[in-house]
């Protein structure tokens, strides 16, 4: 689970998964499981997935302004986390 106000990139969970981000962001975007927190799931710098990959999820989100309420703020082209103790993006154990 990624807690609100931090994020993870699809390479990170590629890594722990041993796969490629693509798989990691197509699986994410199939819907085939729920993960309720599968919007701060990002690209390796920081921007958001584009518009079309979470809808089935979240229809009708706006995942900036979503993530701006968790703490996350956001420029044109990706998204900046607030500083964290362990310097940003969340770590995500091994299953």
């Amino acid at each position: 689970m990624i807690e609100p106000g931090s994020w993870t990139a699809h390479d990170d969970l590629a890594e722990l998964a041993d796969t490629t981000p693509n798989e990691v962001a197509d699986f994410l975007a199939s819907g085939k499981v729920k993960l309720p927190t599968s919007y701060r799931v990002l690209h390796a710098d920081g921007s958001i997935a584009a518009e079309g990959m979470l809808k089935r999820q979240l229809p009708g989100t706006d995942l900036r302004r979503r993530l701006a309420a968790e703490g996350i703020e956001s420029t044109p082209v990706a998204v900046q986390p607030r500083p964290a103790p362990d310097g940003g993006r969340a770590q995500v154990p091994a299953c």
